[in-house]
């Protein structure tokens, strides 16, 4: 094995060659802590069910490449169950609740109930999508996820039900009711996700990354999430929120008594008022910094109770 000694360089050279290894050895270290730091997890869905590129109804053999070619009067023809990882590729139709093992909606592939039918489809490990999951024109389509989702597509079912906490690996939107149902969902850094219509129940959001909400607000949240931001404009607020910073940064209507146990942040431009014609109470155990108006509506009234510092830049 070859050796090497700085015995053979002169005192000073010993000691520049002693300072460019070790900055060397800085510099690849932190490059790679930086890489540990900043890997965002995949996730992971190996099908080993395809649908054919012109669709069909889920419960038909012929919606699915696995029974190509065979005469399904006479052959064991397959339909995908609750150990099967699916891919979508044309249009398909859930005609009845389904469980299957994990689930890749592709470009072309567009997932729904069908027409004027609820239907439930549960999925017991990851979904990556790349198309459109969505509600017919009728009634409605129902996710149960246990697995991780990446949403690189159109993510928009009538609620989509956490059975485990899941976690939201890219930036993206998701459309449709969050039900947490006891679950954690969870969001980090550098994603940002945003839920373009309401919380279904009581919420928990973990993570580093950050969370926005457009909808109206009225079950309590809570968790570790970094930052929470109330981004509905002209939306109610009337419930409990425990998240470490909140930030105000459309028009919000405070509904019902509404207590915040966290640090506030108001906007510039945002205008934080009682629901009109009620007399409410916004409690916020923590700091508040308004840089937009809090007032009372034209009718009614909003009383503020604050535990925190008060850093106020704007109308109060």
């Amino acid at each position: 094995m070859m050796k090497f000694s700085l015995a053979h360089f002169p005192k000073a050279k010993q000691k520049a060659i002693g300072l460019s290894f070790a900055f060397t050895f800085l510099f690849s270290c932190l490059l790679l802590s930086s890489v540990v730091v900043y890997a965002e997890e995949v996730a992971l869905v190996n099908p080993n069910f395809h649908s054919v590129a012109t669709g069909g109804y889920w419960n038909s053999y012929s919606t699915w490449e696995e029974n190509r070619g065979k005469n399904c009067a006479v052959d064991d023809c397959v339909l995908p169950n609750a150990g099967d990882e699916v891919e979508i590729n044309g249009v398909v139709l859930i005609n009845g609740s389904e469980t299957i093992a994990g689930l890749l909606v592709d470009e072309t592939g567009l997932l729904q109930n069908r027409n004027g039918y609820p239907y439930t489809l549960a999925i017991n490990g990851d979904v990556i999508n790349n198309g459109t999951i969505q509600n017919n024109t009728s009634s409605v389509l129902s996710l149960e996820v246990s697995g991780n989702i990446q949403n690189n597509g159109t993510w928009n079912p009538y609620k989509t039900t956490l059975f485990d906490n899941v976690e939201i690996l890219n930036t993206t939107t998701i459309e449709g009711y969050l039900v947490c149902d006891g679950h954690a969902l969870i969001v980090n850094l550098p994603n940002t996700v945003t839920f373009a219509s309401g919380l279904g129940d009581a919420s928990i959001f973990n993570g580093t990354g950050v969370i926005k909400l457009i909808g109206d607000i009225g079950a309590p949240i809570s968790g570790t999430i970094s930052k929470l931001y109330i981004s509905g404009n002209n939306k109610n607020i009337g419930t409990d929120i425990t998240i470490s910073k909140i930030i105000f940064e459309r028009n919000t209507f405070i509904s019902g008594t509404t207590i915040i146990n966290g640090d506030v942040e108001i906007d510039g431009g945002v205008t934080i008022q009682n629901r009109n014609g009620y007399p409410h109470t916004l409690t916020i155990n923590g700091d508040i910094i308004n840089n937009g108006t809090i007032r009372n509506n034209t009718s009614g009234s909003l009383s503020l109770e604050v535990s925190g510092d008060i850093q106020n830049n704007g109308t109060w």
